[in-house]
């Protein structure tokens, strides 16, 4: 059930920042992935009830299988979307869509490019849809940084954070929010498994040479003011 912020049966200051009121039924699909499963996580523990779907990642290779099925998917939950406030979606590289259908990528890099490739284009089909169809609610999209690209990490709590605030802010809407923390590569990972196991012999010998990201993302400064700022979403 979808509440209007303007309702006064909202109650406290919590809910009259959202468009849904704590208790009522939100539902995740892919509830069973990584990300996912925080943001029910936190959804419970904010007084939602939540209601899930299940994915099966099977990692298809075939581009021509996966990615006009996730297209579908997205689009069907945008249709139905269409009598209420807010819809929250999430976005991986182009660079990485173009690489799914290149007949030249190497086959051990087909099944990720390709999951990556479906995330774009369901979320380019789904902007699209809105533009179009004008709907009465609104739509956002996150973009975790795990997903990108380019190098950047973020924390999963802080990025299922991201994606409620994007589903209840009454201020939140038509933004693309980069779930990005800071710059990071290989060798500070291996560095800090080094430091956690100095025992470890698994664990390889770090890149002495691997470049690092000097790329501002500038769409993440609202993200981390939003993180900031929306601590009743924590």
């Amino acid at each position: 059930m979808v509440h209007d912020a303007s309702d006064p049966s909202n109650g406290g200051p919590f809910e009259q920042k959202t468009f849904i009121a704590s208790g009522s039924l939100i539902l995740v699909t892919g509830a069973n992935g990584y990300i996912a499963s925080h943001v029910v996580d936190q959804l419970l523990q904010l007084g939602y009830n939540v209601g899930g779907t299940a994915s099966d990642v099977s990692f298809n290779p075939d581009p021509y299988v996966v990615i006009p099925s996730a297209i579908e998917n997205v689009l069907i939950c945008s249709r139905q979307r269409q009598g209420n406030h807010q819809f929250e979606g999430w976005n991986n590289e182009s660079v990485r869509a173009r690489a799914a259908w290149d007949p030249d990528t190497p086959s051990e890099l087909k099944p990720v490019l390709v999951y990556s490739a479906s995330k774009t284009e369901a979320e380019r089909k789904a902007w699209e849809w809105v533009r179009l169809n004008k709907p009465s609610c609104g739509f956002n999209s996150v973009l975790p940084s795990m997903n990108r690209l380019l190098e950047w990490f973020g924390n999963v709590v802080d990025t299922a954070r991201l994606h409620i605030i994007a589903t209840l802010d009454i201020e939140v809407e038509s933004e693309h929010l980069w779930a990005c923390a800071a710059p990071m590569n290989w060798a500070q990972v291996i560095g800090i498994l080094q430091n956690l196991r100095p025992s470890n012999t698994l664990i390889p010998t770090a890149p002495t040479e691997e470049p690092k990201d000097y790329t501002e993302i500038v769409r993440s400064r609202l993200a981390l003011q939003l993180l900031r700022i929306r601590l009743d979403l924590a």
